[in-house]
């Protein structure tokens, strides 16, 4: 049956309409998101550092040194935000005769990575025939000033705080140990004392970040915390050079 003119007129205009929808459609591009309204939708969270003192050591060094000559060697202490170091050296006297005659003196000198010297010395007590030489070496009196970081996760936060704290003082650097003794025997008595035996220990104090997010997420609200430990960073270590003995 043929159109009339108001039906091909109506047919005329679905058509124009469905062409502009067409071409609308692929024309339409969705608003783009700004930088702004990006970090809006990533809220970042308040990380809250509280810095705890904790204590670490290295292996002891045990070894011997000859009467008149030096034991030296080198140490290094891998472990960051170091508060105090403390030098232990240790002997036992066993060729002091009777506990009073013949007594050895030892000496600890300890020349850190800036070049400052420290020495003691001591003779061996009387009564128990041992000697004990300590020295502490203070780096930082004050943990690190940072005390909150703003971040996105806790991940993001432990890696914004270790950017920050690049110039750690003494982390990875050498210290240099010397040791010496004296034999307290005399003229014939000397050549059954020819030296001593000894332990160094090196203990360290380290402030250590605990991280506590404030985060609100009902009427109560609730923290967490978490301790900080650098990957493939052991807190304990040395780096030693093997001993040498120095002929004065």
């Amino acid at each position: 049956m043929p159109l009339n003119k108001s039906d091909k007129a109506i047919i005329v205009l679905f058509v124009v309409i469905l062409i502009i929808s067409i071409i609308g459609i692929a024309l339409y591009k969705p608003p783009k998101t700004t930088e702004t309204e990006v970090k809006e939708e990533k809220a970042e969270r308040l990380y809250q550092i509280d810095w705890r003192v904790n204590q670490g050591a290295i292996q002891d060094i045990s070894d011997y040194v000859g009467n008149k000559q030096t034991y030296e060697d080198k140490i290094t202490i891998h472990q960051d935000n170091l508060k105090t170091i403390t030098f232990n050296l240790s002997w036992v006297d066993n060729k002091a005769l009777l506990g009073r005659l013949g007594r050895d003196t030892f000496t600890l000198e300890v020349t850190t990575p800036d070049g400052m010297v420290h020495t003691e010395s001591m003779q061996t007590l009387t009564k128990t025939k041992t000697g004990n030489i300590l020295i502490n070496i203070p780096v930082n009196s004050n943990p690190p000033s940072v005390s909150s970081i703003k971040a996105n996760s806790t991940t993001e936060a432990y890696k914004i705080l270790k950017e920050r704290l690049v110039n750690d003082k003494w982390k990875d650097k050498e210290f240099t140990v010397k040791i010496t003794v004296i034999v307290g025997e005399k003229i014939l008595w000397r050549l059954r004392d020819k030296g001593n035996s000894f332990t160094l220990s090196v203990n360290y104090e380290y402030y250590n970040p605990v991280l506590t997010e404030k985060t609100n997420v009902n009427t109560t609200g609730y923290t967490t915390s978490s301790s900080y430990k650098e990957e493939g960073v052991s807190t304990i270590g040395r780096m030693v050079t093997t001993g040498s003995l120095i002929r004065y």
